[in-house]
């Protein structure tokens, strides 16, 4: 969304921080709840949103773009992905000024401790099962099958089936 919100070029800022959510946070920001977060905050100087942008661009299939650009499935996923992590997500645009959007998820103790066990696990591989993979982007569609192929799946892409 960065990228072509800035077609000319611009910055894209990318942070990460802990932060500690008091009761007056979360009073303001009603699905937040007093805990201790890591914070994703993604800023671009593109050519931010109006109001009425704004209000929907959680939407599933809300998009600005012309249609064969996108399904406006992404911020909808993005969400739902936080959502399912006990987390939350904010966005702050203008037109004109670009768009800033925070990602609270929630530490967990134990957490790191976990990953680090996972990561030094042996992936599970496939049996040569066959697994779609739907994207409207060629780039995501080649690596998703990429990745699958080398872990012993098959891969369908939505692209060569929509072709048939």
């Amino acid at each position: 969304n960065a990228k072509d919100a800035m077609p000319e070029g611009g910055k894209l800022t990318i942070e990460t921080k802990n932060i500690i959510l008091n009761e007056e946070f979360c009073r303001i920001h009603p699905k937040a709840t007093p805990w201790e977060y890591v914070l994703l905050r993604v800023s671009d100087t593109g050519h931010g949103m109006n109001k009425e942008t704004l209000a929907h661009i959680f939407e599933p299939f809300y998009s600005t773009k012309k249609p064969g650009k996108g399904t406006g499935l992404g911020l909808a996923m993005v969400y739902g992905i936080v959502a399912s992590h006990q987390g939350f997500i904010s966005c702050s645009s203008s037109s004109g000024a670009g768009t800033t959007f925070r990602i609270y998820l929630p530490v967990f103790e134990g957490a790191a401790a976990e990953l680090e066990k996972q990561a030094s696990e042996k992936p599970p591989q496939g049996e040569g099962e066959t697994i779609l993979v739907v994207d409207d982007e060629d780039y995501i569609r080649d690596l998703g099958e990429q990745m699958l192929s080398r872990a012993g799946y098959q891969d369908r892409c939505s692209a060569e089936l929509a072709t048939k």
